[in-house]
């Protein structure tokens, strides 16, 4: 069988080539189901293996709807970028789907990049790797679920992998590693998986830059992951809502759940909210405050750059003063770099 830079090689030279066979694209791929199902038989006491979105997504969509996934743990502990406590249990608490809706294009973008993420991944640290896909549910826990990505091999065993597609502009978040809105998604996968000593994240940034960062389990992490997955899934079986936070996800799903007024309505409040209305008005004056406090201080940077578009300090931290185009023409965005 052609390896893959014979291959290369002779479509350099224009050669015509037959399509690869199966079992090629099965090694470019990563797939390995032998090795795969022997993984998911050594941990079967901890997990059940429920469905694969490759050969049923539907069925897929519906089991995860019965349970807290991996990527709905950053929103549970309210550390999470896109979503909030509140906006995870709206969905939890709908119809399970019935239709198959198409992913958005990051996303799709995102799936279609993952065997090259994976296969970098191996590449490079020397952990052999395979796909996985499939959907798990704890035995213990069978409210806590995960749709793990990857397994790579570490002296004989096998850890979970993370696999991760990110946006240039989003760069920043990975600058110190795996950022911390991520991380009770990687806890989440110890507690479905069982115990393991550790595991990997990897992700292609901008389609361009590569980084891959390791875990060590966190019992007492794991812990709390746990206990708050326990209530808030209480909130979900008792159709009680959360209480509600500061989220943006938050506010735009009460937004969205109550769009026009009713004008003959009248809500009687109950003194509490005189409190939270006291409190509005205090937080709008700081936060007004705060404001022009920032961009006086930002304006005196950008006075001192000028043309410049970098400002280098003594500690060795950097202001950029970058230019970039947009429908309306050239405008420059100020940001700042701590050194180290």
């Amino acid at each position: 069988m052609a390896s893959i830079e014979q291959l290369a090689n002779r479509m350099e030279a224009g050669v015509a080539i037959e399509p690869p066979s199966l079992d090629l694209m099965d090694r470019w791929l990563l797939r390995d189901p032998e090795q795969l199902a022997k993984i998911h038989a050594a941990r079967s006491e901890y997990f059940d293996v429920i469905t694969n979105p490759q050969t049923d997504r539907l069925k897929w969509l519906q089991a995860r709807h019965n349970g807290i996934g991996a990527s709905e743990a950053p929103a549970v502990m309210g550390v999470g970028k896109w979503e909030s406590p509140y906006t995870v249990w709206l969905k939890k608490m709908a119809p399970p789907p019935e239709d198959d809706d198409p992913p958005n294009e990051a996303a799709e973008m995102g799936h279609w990049l993952e065997p090259v993420v994976a296969a970098v991944f191996q590449a490079r640290t020397g952990y052999r790797t395979i796909l996985d896909g499939s959907l798990l549910r704890s035995k213990k826990y069978p409210f806590m679920t995960c749709t793990l990505d990857a397994w790579s091999c570490v002296n004989g065993v096998w850890v979970p992998n993370e696999i991760k597609t990110t946006g240039a502009w989003l760069e920043s978040d990975w600058e110190h590693g795996t950022p911390p809105f991520y991380m009770p998604q990687i806890r989440h996968q110890h507690v479905v998986v069982g115990p393991v000593e550790r595991s990997f994240n990897a992700c292609l940034i901008g389609g361009q830059r590569f980084v891959w960062d390791e875990h060590f389990r966190n019992e007492q992490e794991e812990a709390l992951l746990i206990a708050r997955a326990r209530r808030f899934w209480s909130y979900v079986t008792d159709g009680e809502a959360p209480p509600i936070d500061g989220h943006r996800a938050t506010e735009e799903a009460l937004k969205a759940a109550h769009p026009i007024g009713d004008k003959s309505m009248v809500v009687e409040l109950d003194e509490a909210f005189i409190e939270a209305a006291d409190e509005i008005d205090m937080l709008k004056g700081q936060a007004k405050s705060i404001e022009e406090k920032l961009r006086k201080a930002q304006n005196e940077v950008r006075a001192a750059l000028g043309d410049a578009e970098l400002g280098r300090l003594p500690n060795g931290s950097e202001f950029r003063y970058r230019t970039a185009h947009g429908k309306h023409g050239p405008y420059r965005t100020l940001t700042f770099k701590k050194a180290g």
